[in-house]
């Protein structure tokens, strides 16, 4: 769930991984995400408005669990965690919004239902999971490119459940009646060469079906 912040989030630094990779710690649990970019300067907005979060202007920790942001200033942050980003992008051109003097950003999406249970999430007055824009506004428009990086590297961690596995069984939704394999002498065989078997419409051969369907089955974006 995304998490109303009232201090800095705990992550775990380059130096602290390192000390951590010398010795084996006397528990894994408690051990926080790694950091992979901190930004200091930086306005976030989120609209609609996320209630008990105020803005205004300070840090944001892209971590491998979570986008984060916390403002000294007014003693609140926000951690998203990255199965409810299902949108990031750069916008170079300014997007002036509440909370943020404008200029260039990062520009995502968040859907508080996505990523398991929405029991807990904001809904609108028809019972949907409210979808909220958040706006990440640098004071150095050059560290973009580094930011949006390294979200897509974190949030790349964190993919959809895979529309294969939701068709279960040993064959990851694949309908075992259209596979085809190679025999000892590298011809194609299997049911897959009976089910095509005389049928005019169908130029491509099974293979090609059982390949497409490998091929086809690309994930959407994780968020």
């Amino acid at each position: 769930m995304i998490a109303l912040l009232s201090s800095p989030p705990s992550v775990l630094t380059d130096a602290q991984l390192s000390e951590l990779s010398g010795s084996t710690p006397a528990s894994f649990q408690g051990i926080p995400p790694l950091l992979r970019h901190q930004e200091l300067n930086v306005q976030l907005s989120v609209e609609p408005a996320f209630e008990g979060y105020v803005g205004g202007s300070g840090t944001l920790f892209v971590t491998e669990d979570s986008v984060s942001f916390f403002s000294s200033e007014t003693s609140t942050g926000l951690a998203i965690p990255y199965p409810h980003i299902t949108l990031h992008a750069i916008s170079r051109a300014p997007i002036t919004t509440t909370g943020t003097g404008g200029g260039p950003c990062i520009y995502c999406q968040v859907d508080e239902s996505e990523g398991g249970d929405d029991s807990e999430a904001a809904h609108d007055e028809d019972g949907y999971a409210i979808s909220r824009e958040v706006i990440i506004v640098p004071a150095d428009p050059s560290s973009l490119d580094k930011i949006f990086e390294m979200l897509s590297t974190c949030a790349a961690l964190h993919p959809p459940p895979s529309s294969a596995m939701d068709g279960g069984g040993a064959f990851g939704g694949l309908d075992p009646d259209s596979m085809v394999y190679a025999d000892a002498d590298g011809n194609l065989v299997g049911p897959g060469m009976d089910a095509t078997a005389g049928d005019d419409e169908a130029e491509s051969s099974a293979a090609g079906r059982v390949r497409s369907d490998f091929v086809g089955q690309t994930r959407p974006s994780p968020y």
